[in-house]
């Protein structure tokens, strides 16, 4: 037998801290990968919150090439993570890592003195500093 279709099997980790937004963005890339004119109709196309990994929730994503030819084949795949990543963005997701860090200031209960600040290199728009605010409480 030979092969028809050349495969693109991704996990992607997101944050924890983005798991309210991960159903807007799994229906998004539900879309985008369904009607992508360089995916195959006749294959599946499938797009699951899979698990919970260690640094972060993971996004499945299984689809395959209309064609064999690598060249196409990375192509398309780049397009295809390039969309995704676009989607996330657009819902102020991003893609976890080990190296995320948050800085939480807490008081005596508990209770949250200031946000949690991601440092996260691959989120849009500027750094996050690594600098420390002090607030009187």
């Amino acid at each position: 037998s030979r092969m028809t279709n050349r495969r693109i099997l991704q996990e992607m980790p997101v944050r924890f801290a983005d798991l309210a937004k991960i159903d807007l963005v799994l229906d998004d890339i539900r879309d985008f990968i369904e009607t992508h004119k360089d995916l195959d109709p006749e294959q599946h196309r499938h797009a699951r919150f899979r698990q919970i990994g260690k640094y972060g929730a993971i996004i499945w994503v299984s689809c395959y090439t209309k064609g064999i030819n690598l060249t196409d084949w990375v192509t398309v795949t780049e397009d295809v993570l390039l969309g995704i990543k676009n989607i996330m963005f657009k819902h102020g997701m991003t893609f976890a890592t080990s190296l995320e860090r948050e800085t939480k200031r807490v008081d005596a209960t508990g209770a949250f003195l200031t946000e949690p600040r991601p440092y996260d290199a691959f989120a849009p728009g500027p750094p996050v500093s690594d600098a420390h605010e002090e607030m009187e409480v």
